[in-house]
């Protein structure tokens, strides 16, 4: 019988930003150094993003040579109202 030790989780980080331009800056960076983290640990990356205005934010890696996209697995909520 293995037995599974669980630790306490980090506790949270909160960041506040002047602007939009220095959240993206910041974002992206922790973005790709997460990124490369996973690819060196796992061999992929997955993201769950909130959705909202947050996948905008990210279009900034968009071109840029450091994104390893064909190692990425994306999840975004899908929410369906009912009526």
């Amino acid at each position: 019988m293995s037995s599974t030790v669980h630790h306490p989780p980090n506790p949270p980080i909160v960041y506040q930003f002047t602007g939009t331009e220095p959240l993206v800056k910041a974002l992206a960076s922790f973005i790709l150094h997460a990124q490369k983290e996973s690819i060196d640990k796992k061999g992929k990356f997955t993201v769950a993003l909130s959705g909202g205005s947050l996948p905008k934010l990210l279009r900034v890696l968009i071109g840029n040579k450091s994104v390893k996209w064909d190692h990425w697995s994306v999840y975004v909520p899908t929410i369906r109202y009912s009526v």
